[in-house]
């Protein structure tokens, strides 16, 4: 899970996220963020909290803090929308794929629904907000599950592999 956790990122971070950032940028412009101005401005302080506060400052008066924040925010949710799919329509994001495994309900082992889909993302944001612990629940979990498979009740299998089917040729001789 952890590779397939890792390609994802990896995927993310290559493709989708810069997407994202140009799309935003076009359509909501760029926020000017002058460093020169910000460097003189820090200058003039004395220790290294005056700086900070200055520097904060700056960000809000700015506008740069708030247009992260919305970048951010819409980044996650278009994010949020595509793992949703995926997990809609194969039951797995492109990591889990390549890693063959699949999210299935941990009761019946059948296809997950939309609602586990839900309290799955929301599984998700639960356990990053807490320091990552429900992700690292894996580890010690006996089935395997985060914090967000329980919540759903859902569990990641590793499907098996596929047997070459015999060509014609090989099975008459």
């Amino acid at each position: 899970r952890m590779f397939a956790a890792t390609l994802d990122f990896a995927l993310i971070g290559i493709f989708i996220a810069p997407l994202l950032d140009k799309l935003f940028a076009v359509y909501y412009g760029t926020t000017p963020f002058d460093i020169h101005a910000v460097q003189s401005r820090v200058s003039v302080a004395t220790t290294d909290v005056e700086r900070a506060r200055i520097f904060r400052e700056y960000l809000v008066e700015s506008g740069a803090l708030e247009r992260l924040l919305q970048n951010a925010g819409m980044q996650f949710s278009i994010l949020f929308v595509i793992i949703a799919i995926c997990w809609h329509f194969w039951a797995a994001t492109p990591g889990k794929m390549i890693a063959r495994l699949k999210i299935v309900d941990a009761t019946t082992r059948e296809p997950i629904s939309d609602l586990q889909i839900f309290l799955r993302l929301g599984g998700y944001v639960m356990s990053a907000m807490c320091f990552l612990l429900g992700f690292f629940w894996i580890g010690i979990d006996k089935r395997k599950q985060g914090w967000h498979d329980k919540f759903a009740g859902t569990v990641v299998i590793t499907l098996p592999w596929r047997k070459p089917k015999p060509d014609s040729q090989a099975a008459d001789q």
